[in-house]
C-alpha cells in the first residue's frame, strides 16, 4: 500500500535513565517516517554522546507491498490489467489519505531549565560539557548563572578531548568553578585511565574534584566493574590528594562496597520526580537532571546539573575534598 509519511522529532533512551549519550546523556533525536502501514524496525540504533552505538531504538518503516510477478516471467494481459488496477487503487488511497487517522510521534517536550525541588536547601546551577558542545562563550555562560562545570578531559586512554584545553582555560577566566571528568572504559586498565586524566590536568587540577564517569559496563561483571572503579579512585586519590567524584545512574550501577559511599555521588537521572540514589550511597552531591539544556553561549544542547547546597557550600565542598 502506498504510504503517506510525516516527519517528526522523536527520541529513544536507554534503560539506565541516563542520557543518557550518555553515557550521559544517552538519547538520540532523529527523523522518523510514520506510515499508514508500518512496522517496528528492531535494527534501528542510536548513538550516545560518547560515540558508542547503543540500541535498539524504535523507528517506523514502510511495509513494502509484495509484487506478484507474471507466470514464467512473461508479461500477460492479465498482469497488465492487474497493474492498471493497482495504479487506480493507489490513486484512491492517496485521495483518501487526508481523511485517514494517522498517529504522529510525540514531539520532544520543551527543555527543562530547572529540576524539581529535591534538595533540603538551596542548590547551585552547573553544566557538563565536551567537544560535542563545540566552541563555548564562557563569559555568557557565567552570566546565565552557571557557577560550575564538569569538563571532559579524556575518553578512556584515548587522546585528550579536542576542546578540553580551551574549555579549561576559558571557564577559569570566566570565573566558573571547574572539575574534569573522564569517560570510564571498563575493559581498559583503570590505572592507565587514571594516569591519562592526571596527565591531561597537568599543573592545574581545577577547583572541583575529578570525576570518573561510569555509564557503560562493556559486558564485564558487576564485581569487576566495581573493583575497577575502586582502583581508579584509589589511583587518583593517591596521585592528586583529592577525593574523586563518582558519576553514574541508578539503572546501571550494580551496588558496591560501603567504602565507595565515601566518594561524592554525581547521579544522572532524568525524571519529573527526585532522582533515585543507587547503593551504597544514601544521598547525592550533584544531580544531572537533563541532557537537553539551552544556555546562552552554547550552541548545541547541554547537560544541566545542580549541586545540593549554596555557593559557599560548593566552595567548602571543594576545599574539603582535598587531602
Amino acid at each position: 500500500m502506498p504510504a503517506v509519511s510525516i516527519g517528526a522529532d522523536c527520541e529513544a533512551a536507554n534503560d539506565h535513565g541516563i542520557d543518557a549519550s550518555g553515557p550521559r546523556r544517552t538519547t538520540i533525536r532523529h527523523r522518523v517516517e510514520i506510515h499508514i502501514r508500518g512496522i517496528i524496525d528492531p535494527g534501528a540504533m542510536f548513538t550516545n554522546r560518547q560515540g558508542v552505538r547503543r540500541g535498539p531504538a524504535i523507528a517506523m518503516a514502510m511495509k513494502r507491498p509484495t509484487r506478484a510477478h507474471p507466470v514464467g516471467g512473461r508479461r500477460t494481459r492479465t498482469g497488465t490489467r492487474a497493474s492498471l488496477l493497482g495504479i487506480a487503487l493507489a490513486a484512491g488511497v492517496l485521495a483518501a489519505a487526508a481523511a485517514a487517522t494517522i498517529v504522529v510521534a510525540r514531539r520532544r517536550p520543551s527543555p527543562r531549565s530547572t529540576p524539581p525541588v529535591c534538595a533540603p536547601g538551596p542548590t547551585v546551577r552547573g553544566i557538563d560539557v565536551s567537544y560535542y558542545q563545540e566552541a563555548i562563550a564562557w563569559k555568557r555562560v557565567r552570566g546565565e548563572g552557571i557557577a560550575f562545570a564538569f569538563i571532559r578531559a579524556t575518553d578512556g586512554v584515548a587522546p585528550v578531548d579536542p576542546r578540553f584545553l580551551a574549555n579549561w582555560a576559558d571557564a577559569k577566566r570566566a570565573g566558573v568553578l571547574r572539575g574534569a571528568y573522564q569517560f570510564f572504559r571498563p575493559t581498559e586498565s583503570a590505572v592507565a585511565q587514571a594516569d591519562a586524566l592526571i596527565a591531561a590536568l597537568g599543573p592545574d587540577p581545577g577547583e572541583l574534584p575529578p570525576v570518573i564517569d561510569v555509564e557503560v559496563t562493556d559486558g564485564i561483571s558487576s564485581a569487576k566493574l566495581v573493583a575497577r572503579v575502586q582502583a581508579w579512585v584509589d589511583r587518583v586519590r593517591t596521585r592528586l590528594h583529592v577525593e574523586p567524584i563518582v558519576y553514574t545512574a541508578p539503572g546501571l550501577w550494580p551496588g558496591g562496597p560501603p567504602a565507595l559511599a565515601a566518594q561524592p555521588l554525581w547521579v544522572a537521572h532524568y525524571t519529573d520526580a527526585c532522582p533515585r540514589v543507587p547503593p551504597p550511597w544514601t544521598h547525592w552531591a550533584f544531580w544531572q537532571f537533563s541532557e537537553r539544556g539551552e544556555i546562552a553561549g552554547i550552541g548545541p544542547s547541554v547537560d544541566l546539573d545542580v549541586f545540593a547546597g549554596s555557593f559557599d557550600d560548593l566552595e567548602a565542598f571543594a576545599r574539603a575534598a582535598k587531602r
